[in-house]
């Protein structure tokens, strides 16, 4: 089974959030297919409205981050994990590239975090990703494989984790049209699987989902998802426009449900 996670970011209001999702479901009670499983990951202000639209449709929700702290308190602008499972949530993107670049998460936090969401019956989306200073510096094998020593720590592969490898310099919001081939791709995740046996067994690793984000459009999703190792797709901008969303939507049931 692919897992398909959309990361609506910033860009919709409640409204238009609303509005995707009640399309989305459509889209699937056309044609379900038990090979793709989708998390739709709006902006904190539209889980509760997501949440009701994606009722029954087999679906889950996301969160786009979560707080470090595993208790409510004094910790203004955060949301915590009990507050996104009443919202609704069974997921959560943990370390995205925007949140590492803009709000200053580290790979220790990313690792807080991640505890914080197993903590409260969230699974993490994981994402690791070298920049383009260290792509250009040969650096992105060494790197990857240290983000996630850093991450997983003592943490052992006994629970559900999803890793999403998420090259910073391919990202859209930043990449000016730097695009990380499927081949690199598949090296990456093959990288990330090698590594991913220091913290559990061979059962344990087949069993962790490891996808691919950076720049996934309509035109390039199936290209990685038939490479090897690529179990998934972390999909950004494109999921927030409703001819794009619809699009990449209609080629995977195309692809893989008929």
């Amino acid at each position: 089974m692919y897992k398909i996670v959309a990361n609506w970011k910033m860009y919709l209001d409640v409204q238009n959030s609303r509005n995707l999702a009640g399309h989305f479901v459509k889209w699937l009670e056309k044609n379900g297919c038990s090979e793709l499983e989708f998390t739709i990951c709006p902006s904190n202000v539209a889980l509760w409205d997501v949440a009701r639209q994606l009722e029954g449709s087999g679906a889950l929700l996301g969160a786009q981050d979560i707080a470090r702290s595993l208790q409510l308190g004094a910790f203004t602008a955060q949301t915590a994990g009990t507050q996104l499972k009443e919202a609704g949530c069974s997921e959560v993107i943990i370390g995205h590239s925007e949140v590492r670049q803009f709000l200053g998460d580290t790979d220790e936090i990313v690792a807080q975090k991640m505890q914080t969401a197993l903590a409260h019956n969230l699974i993490p989306i994981v994402c690791i990703g070298e920049t383009k200073e260290e792509k250009a510096s040969g650096q992105t094998d060494a790197i990857v494989t240290q983000q996630l020593h850093t991450i997983f720590q003592d943490q052992t592969l006994n629970t559900e984790i999803i890793i999403a490898y998420e090259p910073r310099w391919a990202i859209s919001s930043v990449s000016g049209g730097a695009v990380c081939s499927p081949e690199d791709a598949a090296h990456m995740h093959q990288l990330i699987e090698h590594t991913l046996h220091e913290f559990g067994n061979e059962e344990q690793v087949k069993k962790t989902k490891i996808l691919y984000g950076g720049s996934v459009t309509s035109e390039n999703i199936v290209s990685y998802l038939n490479e090897p190792r690529i179990d998934g797709t972390l999909i950004g901008g494109a999921s927030a426009k409703q001819e794009k969303f619809q699009e990449i939507v209609r080629i995977l049931l195309d692809t893989y449900c008929l």
